[in-house]
């Protein structure tokens, strides 16, 4: 589950269900960045996949960081595809140590 995931990685959050937000019939990235500022969230993550949908520029304007989380080559090898758009989060937990994958976060926040 999304939970026992974020508690492996020693990840402190809060999780909501859609449910407890604000319902305004807003889709994608206004959405998100309805329950971004709805919450205090000021930093949202994504995977690779969606750069196609969400503009830096739009959560900048909002005061919200957007990053993506980079694949990186030993991970995208370890996809069934060979691309970093197919390989979810879960994919990435059960194949690699805790301590790669939370150093490969620390190290690359800045850069994205």
């Amino acid at each position: 589950s999304l939970r026992a995931t974020a508690s492996f990685l020693k990840f402190k959050t809060t999780f909501l269900r859609q449910s407890e937000n604000s319902e305004s019939g807003r889709r994608g990235a206004e959405r998100i960045i309805q329950i971004c500022e709805e919450n205090g969230i000021t930093d949202y993550w994504n995977l690779p996949g969606g750069r196609s949908i969400y503009s830096d520029t739009v959560f900048e304007k909002k005061n919200i960081s957007l990053s993506f989380v980079e694949v990186s080559d030993c991970w995208k090898r370890q996809s069934k595809m060979g691309d970093a758009s197919h390989v979810s989060i879960l994919d990435i937990v059960a194949r690699f140590p805790r301590e790669e994958i939370l150093s490969y976060f620390r190290d690359n926040k800045d850069e994205t």
